[in-house]
């Protein structure tokens, strides 16, 4: 850098000595700065009450404000995986693979459901928006998770409770053979969480009666669980899978976590026997279609193993139904 000699408003010329002195002190200066020195500095603006502001240092620009949180939110981490019983690929394997044909004869009507079959006045859809109540939302209070998207929301009017294997698909699959009682068990089925679930009403649509070699859920962290859970439906109620389902599925569980499998697969409920239940005999034929059947038949209460249990009948989860 050039730098000229001072030169004071009478013309005169700076002695030598005096301009470098000058000089070095000028460069000392640029130094300091270049060399992090104090940073000019800037007011803010005034507090309330007219108290002086503080002097502070120049910052970058505030952030922009959060929005408030709106009641449809992003989904929380997973939860941890149901215990490991069997490998999800091998119970894929034990689905008898079969082509589905039409449906000559299909009816929704035909599967009776949103029943109350305990008669506590909470109809299908209640208990399993009861069951899937959840509290550990991000921005909720209470709520309900949909996986297939990954919304949550805290308004049930939002949500469509989904038979994971469609009505449709389960007569294509075999229920066209059923009697009407095993249909209704079926459109009902409480005994496994896996088999009807609650999503938002649109995406509860687009999948329709769909199986998944036609749609699987936007959101991909699904696949797991969705594959999981339409593996145990169909080997729950001894459905069978059509080629192109099959493949689906298996393509859906590569990448799955070890965790990712199919937990016990309850026996689907009987139908019921012409008399409609007994005191404890028939074995696996006995029926009963609420706790108030069970108590006139003089079954209540009834426990793991004995006939007619499901898990339908107990509540609380203790083995112990109609207590």
């Amino acid at each position: 850098m050039t730098t000229a000699l001072y030169r004071p408003a009478s013309g005169r010329r700076t002695p030598r000595g005096v301009a470098l002195g000058l000089v070095l002190i000028g460069a000392l200066a640029v130094g300091t700065a270049a060399c992090g020195g104090t940073e000019p500095q800037v007011r803010s603006p005034a507090r309330a009450g007219g108290s002086p502001a503080a002097t502070v240092a120049p910052t970058q620009p505030p952030a922009a404000a959060t929005p408030a949180t709106p009641t449809t939110t992003a989904a929380p981490a997973p939860a941890p995986p149901r215990a490991v019983v069997a490998a999800a690929g091998a119970a894929l394997d034990r689905l008898v693979v079969e082509p589905e044909g039409y449906r000559p004869g299909y009816d929704r009507g035909l599967f009776v459901h949103w029943v109350d079959d305990d008669g506590d006045g909470c109809d299908t859809r209640c208990e399993v928006l009861a069951a899937e109540r959840r509290t550990d939302l991000p921005g909720l209070t209470v709520g309900w998770l949909s996986i297939y998207d990954g919304d949550s929301t805290d308004d049930s009017s939002e949500l469509d409770i989904d038979h994971v294997v469609a009505l449709a698909e389960a007569w294509d699959s075999g229920a066209w053979a059923w009697d009407a009682a095993r249909r209704r068990a079926f459109a009902n089925d409480l005994g496994d969480p896996r088999a009807l679930i609650a999503v938002t009403a649109a995406t509860n649509r687009s999948k329709s009666d769909r199986d998944p070699a036609q749609w699987q859920p936007p959101n991909r962290v699904a696949w797991c669980e969705f594959a999981d859970a339409w593996i145990a439906t169909k080997l729950r109620w001894g459905l069978t899978v059509d080629p192109a389902e099959r493949a689906a599925l298996a393509n859906m569980l590569v990448g799955c976590p070890a965790g990712a499998s199919v937990t016990p697969v309850p026996a689907a409920p009987a139908a019921p026997s012409g008399g409609g239940g007994g005191s404890g005999s028939g074995g696996a034929g006995v029926y009963y279609a609420n706790c108030t059947a069970a108590r006139a038949a003089g079954a209540a209460p009834v426990r793991v193993g004995d006939p007619g249990y499901r898990p339908a009948l107990d509540r609380d989860g203790d083995g112990v139904g109609c207590e």
